[in-house]
């Protein structure tokens, strides 16, 4: 198998191929220094026992050996290279300068001698390091000497030996790893091949059985996106059918409005269908601004920030004063402006707020009575902000409430014109930022009451 320098197969095999070399170069490292160490320590004692018997012999009556007698090697079978050497220990003479060095002399000869102690020590000859060990007996200089390349030598075959069984099981551990790390990356394959041979509307959730909880993530975040992906498609479905389905009724009645314009006679007839082709083409124009908004909402993924709720209901009345001069209609707002303003900030988006409270106004402004009355009102209920937006209107029926959230649904017997999509935006707004909205009669102006609740921060 080919291994890609960005594989994460080829990225762990080779991390790991560095921590086993490491680690086996660590262990050869330290395997050769305490081989050193015990063959030094095995060395000097062979060295001892070798000067100590030499000594025994030498302190026994019946045995005889002359000064600069050498025996080399010792023990060669071991190839150890061992020399022993034994001569005339150096005589030291000290004259006294006085009656009382005369006296402490003649003291000390009277008192039995002490043997001295052995000593180890290096010596370089010719280019060669040597390991001496030196004993001293009453006449003679015991002198046991190794060469410390054979040591080393010594040294480096006793390493190798332990060294050799991991140097043989390393490559053997890399092949194990690279089949476990190809076996444990299966799962991520399959789904790479079930994502292969899917066709281009198969959105569903990819399987997530046996599947590592390492990858396991990352699978469910690509089924977040099919989904997120499936939830587009559907709204673009949905905005293409309204269209055809709600935009044929408006082009038929300007079609005809444009021929009843064609064949009228006198001035009068001429400017009262011009003045139905052109309502009919402000109804048509805001029909696809509202289609257009919904679909927008349906697919738009607003950055969430820290809004304040005042501020949001201070632009909405903005959007709206040209349609409530229009209509003469007496809008007023009560939005605690004794309070903070930080009282009122929750989590959403300034301008998603701003479409919700606008549509919710717009539709009490047109569906109030006339010499409509339209009120906005905000005050805080614990941990929520409480904002009423109510009108002076007929109401909705309790039993078609429900209804009235669905797009394009109108009530029968309504005089104002609409498209039945304002409060589908205001709905899918909220369900947005977790708004709760109810229906409900005004107490204080007998209309509808639009109540929301929305959590603060």
């Amino acid at each position: 198998m080919k291994l890609s320098l960005n594989s994460v197969r080829y990225r762990v095999l080779l991390m790991l191929s560095v921590v086993i070399s490491v680690g086996m170069f660590g262990q050869i490292a330290v395997s050769y220094y305490m081989a050193d160490q015990e063959v030094d320590t095995i060395s000097d004692y062979h060295m001892l026992q070798i000067g100590l018997a030499m000594r025994r012999s030498l302190l026994e009556p019946t045995m005889k050996v002359s000064s600069g007698s050498a025996l080399t090697p010792i023990d060669d079978a071991d190839n150890n290279c061992f020399t022993l050497e034994v001569t005339q220990r150096p005589l030291v003479v000290k004259l006294a300068t006085s009656l009382d060095d005369e006296a402490q002399s003649q003291a000390q000869n009277q008192q039995p001698a002490k043997l001295p102690l052995h000593e180890f020590s290096y010596q370089t000859t010719q280019g060669k390091k040597y390991r001496v060990l030196t004993l001293l007996t009453h006449t003679k200089l015991i002198k046991v000497t190794q060469d410390l390349a054979t040591r080393h030598h010594s040294a480096r075959e006793l390493a190798l030996r332990t060294v050799t069984p991991s140097l043989l099981m390393g490559p053997l551990i890399l092949l194990i790893i690279w089949w476990g790390i190809s076996r444990a990356m299966r799962p991520l394959t399959a789904s790479q091949h079930e994502i292969a041979q899917r066709q281009a509307n198969d959105l569903q959730a990819l399987r997530t059985d046996h599947v590592p909880d390492e990858i396991l993530p990352f699978i469910r975040e690509i089924n977040v996106l099919f989904t997120r992906i499936n939830h587009s498609f559907a709204a673009q479905q949905n905005f293409v059918s309204n269209a055809a389905h709600e935009l044929r009724s408006p082009l038929a009645a300007l079609r005809l409005q444009a021929q009843s314009l064609q064949r009228a006679n006198c001035q009068e007839t001429r400017d009262r269908a011009s003045a139905r082709l052109i309502a009919g083409i402000d109804r048509a124009t805001r029909l696809v601004e509202r289609m257009l908004m919904l679909a927008r909402e349906d697919v738009r993924a607003y950055e969430t920030t820290v809004i304040s709720l005042p501020q949001a209901a201070r632009l909405a009345i903005g959007d709206v004063l040209p349609l409530v001069q229009e209509r003469g209609v007496d809008i007023g707002a009560d939005l605690a402006e004794d309070l903070p303003e930080e009282t009122f900030h929750a989590n959403g988006n300034i301008e998603a707020m701003r479409i919700l409270l606008r549509n919710l106004l717009e539709n009490a402004v047109k569906y109030s009575a006339s010499e409509g009355v339209v009120h906005l009102s905000l005050r805080r209920e614990g941990n929520m902000a409480v904002l009423c937006v109510e009108d002076n209107g007929h109401g909705i029926p309790p039993e078609e409430r429900p209804e009235v959230f669905k797009r394009f649904y109108r009530m029968a017997g309504q005089e104002a014109h609409g498209n039945g999509l304002g409060l589908a935006i205001v709905q899918k707004i909220a369900e947005r930022y977790g708004i709760d909205i109810a229906l409900e009669q005004s107490a204080q102006l007998g209309g509808l009451s639009v109540r929301l609740q929305i959590p603060l921060v």
